[in-house]
C-alpha cells in the first residue's frame, strides 16, 4: 500500500512539473533578475577592453534580452529525467485475436536530487484569467463570463507566464463544445424567440433537445460577438472562417484591468469627481483645464483644485508648451495628460504603503494585547475558557475582528499589485519594481 501511494505521489509531482505548476530550483534562482542582467552586461563590457559606446551598449543589452527570450521559450522541463526500469515493468500488451505484442513504455520521473518551488508565474496566469472573467461577468452577465472563461481554459495549457501578449487561437466551435453544460445561458441574450426559453423547462423529446443544442449555439455565437465588440479589445475576432476564430489580447486586458483598478483607487482616495477627471483625461488625452472643467461640469476653480490633488499624487502630469522662445512661464500653455508609466509607479507606491500601514497596525493591535493573548493561550485557559472574564472575551473578539479586516485589506491590496504589475506583459521591460 505504501509503495502504491508513493507511485501516485511521484506521478502527481511529475505531472505538476511537466505542466509547470512547480519548477526546479537552480543556483541561478538565488540571484535576482536585475543582478543577473547587470553581471552579464559587465562580462560583455569586459570583453571590449575599452568603455563601450552608446551603440555598443545597446547591442549588448539586446543580446542579453535575446538570450532571455530564448530561455523563456525553451520547452525543456527542468527537474524531469528518464527513469531506467526493467523491461517487464515498462511494457504493455497490445493486440487482438492474432496475438499479443509487447511495447516498451516511455517513463519520465522527477529528479529526486532537485528541490522544487511553486512556479508563481504560472499561478499568475490563473489569477489573471479570473480577473478577465470577472470583468465580462460584471460588465455584461454571467453567461458572457462563462464564455470568456471557456476560451481562457482552452488556452491555459500553452500559456506559461503572463509575458505572452496574445493567446492561441480558439474557434467558436471549440467554445461551444467545451462550455459547461450548467452555464447560465438562458435569458443571457435576446434572440427574439421567447418561446424557446419557455421550452427549456418543458422540453422532453429528442427533437426538443436538438432544438436546445441549436439555440445554445446561437446564444454562444451572440455572446462571442458581444465580448469581441467590447471597447477594451480583450477579445478579438481574427477571421470569419467557419463560426469564427478568436484570440484573447492579454496586453489590452492588462491595460483595461489596470485602468479599472486605478479608477477604483482614485475614487476611494479622492472621490467620484476626481475619478471622472482621470477617465476624461484617459479618453481625450492632452487637455487644457478649461476644457476639462467643461467636460467634468465643474467650476474652473474647483476643477483646478482637483487637478492639483491628482498631480501631487502622480496620477496625472502637465505638459508645457511655450508661446515664445524665452519660455516665460506666464506665456505658456499648460496641458494636463496621463503618463501611464508614472501613474502605475505611483499607484504601486500607494499600494505598498497601504500594505505596510495595515501590517504595522496589525502588529500594534497584537502588541497592545500581548498580556491578554498570552493568558488566552495558557493550557488551563484553553481547557476552561470560563477563566476569562467577559471583558477579556470581548477584547479578544475585537482583536480577532480587527485582524481579519486588516488581513482582508492586505489581500485586496495584493490583488491590486497583481493587476498593476504582475499580469502586465511589459512589466519586466519597464522595471516598475
Amino acid at each position: 500500500m505504501g509503495s502504491a501511494k508513493q507511485i501516485k505521489f511521484r506521478q502527481a509531482v511529475a505531472k505538476m512539473v511537466n505542466e509547470r505548476y512547480i519548477t526546479a530550483v537552480r543556483p541561478v534562482d538565488t540571484v535576482t533578475k536585475v543582478d543577473r542582467v547587470m553581471a552579464e552586461e559587465r562580462k560583455e563590457i569586459e570583453k571590449l577592453m575599452v568603455p563601450p559606446t552608446a551603440k555598443e551598449l545597446k547591442e549588448i543589452r539586446a543580446r542579453i534580452k535575446e538570450r532571455e527570450d530564448e530561455e523563456y521559450h525553451n520547452t525543456a522541463v527542468i527537474g524531469i529525467k528518464r527513469k531506467a526500469v526493467n523491461y517487464e515493468d515498462s511494457t504493455m500488451e497490445i493486440g487482438g485475436d492474432s496475438g499479443l505484442v509487447k511495447e516498451e513504455l516511455a517513463i519520465d520521473a522527477v529528479d529526486e536530487d532537485m528541490f522544487f518551488r511553486a512556479y508563481t508565474d504560472r499561478l499568475d496566469v490563473f489569477l489573471r484569467n479570473q480577473q478577465i472573467t470577472n470583468y465580462f461577468a460584471d460588465k455584461y452577465n454571467a453567461a458572457a463570463g462563462a464564455v470568456v472563461k471557456t476560451m481562457l481554459r482552452l488556452t491555459e495549457p500553452k500559456t506559461k507566464t503572463c509575458r505572452d501578449k496574445v493567446s492561441t487561437t480558439v474557434s467558436a466551435s471549440q467554445v461551444m463544445q467545451n462550455l459547461a453544460h450548467d452555464a447560465p445561458l438562458a435569458d443571457s441574450v435576446d434572440l427574439d424567440n421567447d418561446a424557446y426559453f419557455d421550452s427549456l423547462e418543458s422540453a422532453k423529446s429528442d427533437g426538443a433537445q436538438a432544438m436546445t443544442r441549436k439555440e445554445r449555439a446561437e446564444i454562444v455565437l451572440a455572446l462571442l460577438e458581444v465580448v469581441s465588440s467590447d471597447r477594451s479589445g480583450m477579445v478579438r475576432k481574427l477571421e470569419e472562417r467557419g463560426a469564427g476564430q478568436f484570440v484573447v489580447d492579454f496586453s489590452n486586458a492588462a491595460t483595461a484591468l489596470r485602468d479599472q483598478c486605478i479608477d477604483a483607487l482614485v475614487h476611494e482616495k479622492f472621490g467620484s469627481l476626481h475619478a471622472r477627471t482621470v477617465r476624461i483625461l484617459r479618453d481625450k488625452q492632452k487637455l487644457d483645464e478649461k476644457v476639462i472643467a467643461q467636460a467634468v461640469m465643474l467650476p474652473i476653480a474647483q476643477c483646478r483644485e482637483k487637478l492639483h490633488d491628482l498631480a501631487l499624487e502622480g496620477i496625472i502630469d502637465t505638459l508645457e508648451i511655450p508661446r515664445t522662445a524665452d519660455r516665460n512661464p506666464s506665456r505658456m500653455f499648460y496641458l494636463w495628460f496621463i503618463n501611464s508609466e508614472k501613474q502605475v509607479r505611483n499607484a504601486l507606491r500607494m499600494a505598498f504603503e497601504g500594505i505596510a500601514n495595515a501590517m504595522a497596525r496589525l502588529d500594534y493591535e497584537v502588541t497592545a494585547r500581548d498580556t491578554l493573548t498570552a493568558k488566552a493561550n495558557r493550557d488551563d485557559v484553553i481547557a476552561n475558557p470560563d477563566l476569562l472574564t467577559e471583558g477579556e472575551r470581548d477584547e479578544l473578539a475585537k482583536l480577532e475582528a480587527t485582524a481579519l479586516r486588516l488581513q482582508v485589506a492586505c489581500v485586496r491590496l495584493d490583488r491590486m499589485l497583481l493587476v498593476l504589475h504582475d499580469i502586465n506583459p511589459s512589466s519586466a521591460e519597464l522595471n516598475l519594481l
